[in-house]
């Protein structure tokens, strides 16, 4: 009884370390995508511009810019400079951070280890929103 126990919990924790298959990088390529869609949707100050692409397994983009009608309604002028405001640069880093977290999500779902290799480009600019 204790073996089967034992070789249970091994496959278990050998689960947690499998990395994802390509069928699962394209569904995780797709869900950090519309993590960006629906952050950006739902933000205080933006809104998405284009197409989401999905330019193959592992990459995709989603188009995020400003919205003058956001910054009416929450009462940010919009003038030059305006996304270095705090609140308008906290409310793109949500947008940036969300794809990583839908990835996270799914990850955990699946068994398999995130891979925020993926994510750095995001993660890059939310630097530099912090830099600027």
């Amino acid at each position: 009884m204790i073996d089967k126990i034992s070789n249970w919990i091994k496959g278990k924790l050998n689960r947690h370390n499998e990395k994802a298959n390509p069928s699962d990088l394209r569904l995780i390529t797709a869900l950090h995508e519309a993590a960006h869609v629906v952050c950006a949707y739902l933000s205080k100050f933006h809104y998405l511009i284009g197409n989401v692409c999905l330019t193959s397994d592992l990459t995709g983009e989603t188009f995020v810019t400003l919205s003058k009608s956001k910054l009416i309604v929450e009462g940010k002028a919009e003038m030059p400079g305006i996304e270095n405001d705090c609140d308008v640069a906290i409310d793109a880093a949500i947008i940036f951070y969300a794809g990583f977290e839908a990835e996270k999500v799914y990850s955990h779902k699946s068994g398999i280890s995130p891979d925020k290799s993926h994510s750095m480009n995001d993660y890059n600019y939310v630097d530099q929103l912090i830099v600027d």
